[in-house]
């Protein structure tokens, strides 16, 4: 595969996500990044702007929160509940993805070494790849799964995002967003299995 050192860098911001256009430029970036993340992450800026991936995030996750409010509420789980949905979801999950686009990021410094983008670079491949599975993760029943089928797939976005932005190869981009994020998953695994036995051995001292 062959590297263009200036893809990627150009001023402009082509399909971007804008605070000047919130609404037109948010529906054209989750249609640019879907259908065409390498052609979006090609036109678009890799360092110079934070508001615009940092706003596009919210937007994704303060919809799934409203969404996943209003849910709760038709399920009788209590305002407070749904409350608690619609003000932490955006919060929370903003935060989180700070920490995700700096470990992802540890790994690129690592494997991709690039020269002349930093952590802004892979917060932007990340901003505007992983929030876009909460805008279906709050559909009843079935939101889990489908959730976790569009978050499969941001995963490929993010490595998208990843290999434009630094302008490297597909599978040094693959290795640094893939190796961090199955560290987080086997983390999260563990702490399933722990807090399982926990729960069991709790359950069998009070039988």
């Amino acid at each position: 595969m062959s590297i263009n050192p200036t893809r990627g860098g150009t001023p402009t911001q082509g399909n971007e996500f804008t605070i000047a256009d919130p609404v037109g430029s948010f529906m054209s970036t989750v249609t640019g990044v879907v259908t065409a993340p390498a052609v979006f992450f090609n036109n678009i800026r890799k360092v110079g702007d934070f508001v615009s991936p940092l706003v596009f995030s919210l937007i994704c996750y303060a919809i799934a929160g409203v969404l996943g409010g209003i849910v709760a509420l038709i399920r009788g789980n209590g305002i407070g509940q749904a409350l608690g949905t619609i003000i932490g979801t955006p919060i929370i999950s903003t935060l989180f993805l700070f920490v995700v686009a700096g470990i992802i990021h540890l790994f690129v410094m690592l494997l991709v070494k690039p020269s002349s983008t930093g952590y802004e670079s892979t917060y932007r491949a990340t901003a505007y790849s992983l929030p876009i599975s909460s805008l279906v993760s709050w559909v009843p029943f079935i939101g889990p799964f489908i959730g976790f089928a569009a978050f499969l797939y941001t995963i490929y976005l993010t490595i998208m995002g990843v290999r434009e932005l630094h302008s490297t190869t597909t599978q040094s981009a693959a290795l640094a967003v893939l190796i961090p994020v199955g560290i987080l998953f086997l983390l999260l695994l563990c702490l399933f299995i722990v807090a399982a036995s926990v729960l069991l051995a709790a359950l069998g001292m009070n039988s």
